[in-house]
Parts: structure tokens; C-alpha cells; sequence
């Protein structure tokens, strides 16, 4: 029985919060540069097979440019900004902000530019899940300290009102708001979700190796480490979650799916426990906070 739009929104969101995670592993001694082109170029492996097993019958051009724009967004923009966060203020604190941006614009995208309406229960869901999540990257201990010098062996930042590289979450969940709303225009002319997450996937890694290619300082800046394997696993993940998302956005409205998709804060901090067991802890005010999550997630999926 094939998943539903929902099902499908939050296998998206588990894959993509334990694909940061996993990438915050592997970023200890990988630039964030080579971090990103190789969980891409793992992305595009696992996607371009699935697609040489099942080729599309028929190409539309404006559906192919959409999925390609959409690329450009997310993972192109996205998992650069989004891999920056994580790298710069932990993913417990990254994953929350732009997990709390993208359904706010995709929502608002939606019904301005696709007509899609919004009742007061899925509004109240997304309230639920926009509040749990920016509560949960402000109110832990950690989140006071936690910065890329607590990794690294560097200065830590005081709490401010706006973080440090704070910025790089935000402009992650601008891009992912874009991406489906492009994407979802496009699966109106070529409805092969698989296809569109290769084009989209293809997209961002070309116009990532080109600026490898032509631009010295990026180039500089490719430095391999020893953990790069959790990079590869991130891009796998990655692969998985894009796949569930155009999925989904086929099956479903965007303020459904970027909705159920900002769930994934939950994955986040249970995989951060787990591998990054050292600077994150369990608290009240985390189960509280991921309990809005859980229930506004409810109240969409209803």
C-alpha cells in the first residue's frame, strides 16, 4: 500500500534530521565545502540508480526546469546554509530555527501563489510545531554555550538576542520553503518525483563543482578528514528524505507537507543524544517543547 502525503512528509523529516546530525559528525576535521559535495555526490548516486532502474516514459521541459530551480533552492542553497548552522551552532540549535522559517513562508506561499487554503486546526498544528521548535534551540543550558569554538577548542559566544551565524538557518529555511513550492508547481507538469529529486539533486551539484572549479578561494578551502564516512551516511539519508519530500509534495498540499516536514527538530535531539552525547542533554523544558512538536504534528495530520 502506497504511503500517504503525511507518512511520506515525516520519513522526510526523520531523514533529513538525522542526515544533519550525521553531517555534524563528519564535519570534526572536513571542511564544509567537501562535507557538502560529498554528501551530494552520495545523494545523486542513490537517487540517479533508482531513477536508471525506472526512467521516466516522457519529459515535459517546463516541469524539468522547475525541479531544476527548485534544486538550485534545496539542496543547492539549503545544504550549504543548513550545513554552515549546523556546523557554527550545533544542530539542536540550527535544525529548530530553520525548521521554524520554512513552514511559516511555504504556508504563506501556498495560499498566495497556489491557492491553497488553511483551516484553524492545521494552523494551530503548525503554531504548535513553529513555537515548540525555536523553544527548544533557545531554552536548553547548552544552547547558552554552544558554538563552533565549543568544537573546535575555541571561544564560546555569550547568549545573544541573535547568534551568531544565525543567519545561515534562516536563509536554509528560506530555500527549502522555495523548493517546494517550485517543486510542487512542477510535479503539476511532470509528475515523477524521483526524477524531479535527480534533477534537483544534479542541479545543485553541478553548480556547486563549478564554483569549486572557478573559484580558487572555495577551492582552498577542500579538506577531507578522517570521519568522512558520516558524510556519506548524511548524504544517503539526504537522498532518502528528498525522495519522501517530492513524494509527498506529490500526494499533498505544501502547508501539509513543510508542515509535517519542520517535525524534524524531534529526530534531531534524538540522534544528537546518541552521537553527540556530549554536549547535548535531556531536560523538562525539552520534553515539554518536544511535546508541542508531537502534538501540533498530530493536529496537521488529522
Amino acid at each position: 500500500m502506497p504511503l500517504g502525503a503525511e507518512a511520506l512528509a515525516l520519513v522526510a523529516a526523520f531523514c533529513f534530521g538525522a542526515s544533519q546530525v550525521t553531517a555534524r559528525r563528519g564535519l570534526v576535521d572536513t571542511s564544509i565545502i567537501a562535507g557538502m559535495l560529498i554528501s551530494l555526490s552520495t545523494a545523486f548516486l542513490v537517487i540517479g540508480g533508482l531513477v536508471a532502474l525506472n526512467p521516466p516514459e516522457a519529459l515535459d521541459a517546463t516541469g524539468l526546469l522547475f525541479f531544476s530551480l527548485g534544486g538550485l533552492a534545496a539542496p543547492g542553497v539549503s545544504r550549504w546554509a543548513a550545513t554552515t548552522g549546523v556546523h557554527r551552532l550545533g544542530p539542536s540549535i540550527a535544525v529548530p530555527i530553520t525548521q521554524g522559517v520554512r513552514p511559516i513562508l511555504a504556508v504563506t506561499g501556498a495560499v498566495l501563489l497556489l491557492g491553497e487554503s488553511v483551516d484553524l486546526q492545521r494552523f494551530l498544528g503548525l503554531t504548535a510545531i513553529v513555537a515548540g521548535g525555536w523553544y527548544l534551540s533557545r531554552s536548553r543550558e547548552e544552547a547558552r554555550t554552544m558554538s563552533l569554538g565549543a568544537f573546535e577548542g575555541g571561544h564560546s559566544y555569550p547568549l545573544r538576542r541573535f547568534r551568531p551565524g544565525i543567519v545561515f538557518p534562516l536563509l536554509a529555511g528560506l530555500a527549502y520553503a522555495s523548493s517546494d513550492l517550485l517543486v510542487k508547481h512542477a510535479l503539476g507538469y511532470l509528475p515523477y518525483a524521483t526524477l524531479g529529486a535527480f534533477v534537483g539533486i544534479a542541479t545543485a551539484l553541478t553548480t556547486w563543482g563549478g564554483i569549486i572549479s572557478f573559484v580558487p578561494r572555495a577551492r582552498r578551502q577542500l579538506r577531507v578528514g578522517r570521519d568522512f564516512g558520516w558524510l556519506i551516511v548524511s548524504g544517503g539519508l539526504n537522498a532518502l528524505a528528498l525522495m519522501s519530500i517530492f513524494s509527498a509534495l506529490e500526494r499533498g498540499d505544501v502547508s501539509l507537507v513543510s508542515t509535517l516536514a519542520a517535525s524534524q527538530p524531534l529526530t534531531v535531539f534524538v540522534f544528537s543524544r546518541l552521537l553527540l552525547r556530549s554536549i547535548e542533554r535531556l531536560d523538562a523544558s525539552t520534553v515539554i517543547a518536544g511535546s508541542a512538536v508531537v502534538a501540533g504534528t498530530i493536529l496537521v495530520s488529522l
